[in-house]
């Protein structure tokens, strides 16, 4: 992750529809997960820069939520944003 990353605008677009609609947005991410960094104030930071609307933030090193550092999730009722 870096400042230099650019939004989504569409996606974003889609997750503040779906946050006013009335649900729970969490986001989740890996990053500090394997390196010990700490990217919660940075990626919060950064999402709120973008307008994306969300109820809870995790991160590999901080959150409720830890998502596990990895290439593939399996889960049978997950859904790409593509086919929201």
């Amino acid at each position: 992750m870096g400042l230099k990353d650019k939004p989504m605008r569409d996606r974003i677009d889609l997750v503040n529809r779906l946050y006013e609609k009335g649900n729970t947005i969490i986001i989740e991410t890996a990053r500090g997960n394997v390196s010990g960094i700490d990217w919660y104030n940075a990626t919060k930071k950064q999402l709120e820069s973008w307008g994306c609307k969300f109820n809870d933030l995790s991160t590999g090193s901080k959150g409720k939520y830890i998502k596990p550092a990895c290439d593939l999730v399996i889960d049978d009722k997950s859904k790409r944003i593509e086919e929201l």
